[in-house]
């Protein structure tokens, strides 16, 4: 299981390990984290499948930064649903990574996801 601690804002998103290699985790959201009436803000669902992309990268073995993250919104996410987020690494290039992921409410999904990822060495602070 992973879970952030060090942000008291972001979603109470846990994720879960799976074993084909991707990530899952459900979440109920409320009134904070609203957009339209009803439903979850557009910039809360872009934060729940970058963070599960990357979670999902951390779990296939090969980490990156975001470089790219596309989004698709197929219907409004409805806040006070569980909502299930999950996330998988589909491929690895020398240092581009490629992984998708999704929203979905009940058997209908929400918002779709594509990321790139760069894998790339930073220097240590001296």
């Amino acid at each position: 299981m992973y879970k952030r601690q060090e942000n008291a804002l972001a979603p109470p998103l846990r994720l879960h390990g799976q074993e084909d290699r991707s990530v899952e985790g459900v979440v109920t959201l409320d009134l904070p984290y609203q957009g339209p009436p009803g439903h979850v803000h557009g910039g809360i669902s872009a934060l729940l499948l970058d963070h599960t992309l990357g979670v999902a990268n951390h779990w296939a073995g090969t980490s990156g930064m975001t470089a790219e993250l596309t989004l698709r919104y197929l219907r409004p996410t409805p806040l006070f649903e569980p909502l299930t987020v999950t996330g998988r690494q589909i491929s690895v290039e020398g240092s581009r990574i490629r992984t998708v992921g999704e929203i979905r409410a009940g058997d209908r999904v929400c918002v779709t996801a594509e990321g790139l990822f760069i894998n790339k060495q930073l220097p240590r602070p001296s």
